[in-house]
This record gives structure tokens, C-alpha cells and sequence, in this order.
């Protein structure tokens, strides 16, 4: 003890306590290393693991890689390539582009609330100004009093959710197994990156 003073002490409590905690550190030390050994590319299995971590509020989140950027004035058109190769358009301002980095072959996340999404029939041929149309089957309909949800498979693993009016879902004569198109705008997506 120090001359006129108190002094401190662990119990055996709190040295085993520490002792844990320095073989934890110690465990997780080792288990970094391995990683690092047998995958080589940590940075890579950290983008993984935060992009498997992120939750958003929108239905539509889809992962791709930029595969097109065209700068305007003011807006970029940026075109990702989704699993299976379809292609989605989404339009931002070029300042998004240079705070997101993005770049071809960079990866990229689009993501599009479901309340974006208009669904339609026979739509192969139409002419819209939407720049997202993709056609397929419905996997899932959810039908409410006011508005129904309808999932629509579009190849690649791929499923785009839209929300519309439970009207809208009886008028257009929707079924699970049927045929339906989902179409949204390129300045309804929003881009992400890890």
C-alpha cells in the first residue's frame, strides 16, 4: 500500500475475469489470422459481411455491378448488371457518382421502394417512359383491404415487390403462376455501396 494512502486489490473473481478476456482477445487474434491465410481477401469477406448486415426499409434491394455510366449536366445514367445479367438504370446526380465512387465493374446496390413499382400485363411492347421493365412470373400475392403486394420473379434469382391498390390487383386479374411486368423509374432508385 502507498504511504498514506489506499490501495487496491483484484479479487480472484476479477483476475479470472481478466484472464478470460485476454484469452478472448487472444482467440480472436487467431481466428483473424486463419481468415486471413485461407481466404486472403478479408477486405472482401468485410464488404460480405456488412452487405449481408444491411437493413433498409425498402422491399426492392437488389446487388450488381456498375456496368454503364453516362454523366449529363447535372444527373448520371448508371446501368447495373443483377445476378443473372439484367440489366437495372438508375439516375443520380453526379455528385452521388463521385461520393459513392462509383466506377464500371464497381459494386453497387439498387435499391427501389415497393410503392415505386407499377405493375402491369402484356407490357413486352409497350411504350413508357419508364427505363425499368421486367417481366415475369408472380411468385407471391398478399392481398389486403386497401392495398395487395405482388411479387414478380424476373430471372437471376431476381424478384421485384411492388404495393398497389387492392382495386388495381382485381382489375388486372393477377394470380400466383401468372404473367406480370414490374416497371419503375430510373430516378426512383437509389443507389448504395458498402
Amino acid at each position: 500500500m502507498a504511504r498514506g494512502g489506499g490501495g487496491t486489490s483484484l479479487t480472484a473473481e476479477g483476475k479470472k475475469v481478466i484472464n478470460q478476456f485476454r484469452t478472448i482477445q487472444e482467440e480472436h487474434r487467431k481466428f483473424l489470422n486463419n481468415l486471413e491465410d485461407r481466404l486472403g481477401d478479408t477486405d472482401g469477406l468485410y464488404r460480405f459481411l456488412r452487405r449481408i448486415s444491411m437493413k433498409v426499409s425498402a422491399r426492392n434491394t437488389f446487388a450488381g455491378s456498375v456496368t454503364n455510366i453516362t454523366k449529363g449536366a447535372v444527373n448520371a445514367e448508371v446501368t447495373l448488371s443483377l445476378k443473372g445479367g439484367t440489366p437495372l438504370v438508375a439516375v443520380v446526380t453526379n455528385g452521388a457518382i463521385d461520393n459513392l465512387g462509383l466506377k464500371n465493374g464497381a459494386e453497387a446496390y439498387a435499391i427501389i421502394k415497393a410503392s415505386s413499382v407499377i405493375i402491369g400485363t402484356d407490357l413486352h411492347d409497350a411504350k413508357v417512359s419508364a427505363r425499368n421493365i421486367f417481366c415475369g412470373t408472380i411468385a407471391k400475392i398478399i392481398e389486403g383491404p386497401v392495398n395487395t403486394e405482388v411479387d414478380v420473379e424476373i430471372g437471376g434469382g431476381n424478384t421485384v415487390s411492388a404495393v398497389i391498390t387492392h382495386d388495381s390487383a382485381i382489375r388486372l386479374e393477377l394470380k400466383v403462376g401468372g404473367h406480370a411486368c414490374a416497371l419503375f423509374k430510373a430516378s426512383s432508385v437509389i443507389i448504395g455501396v458498402n
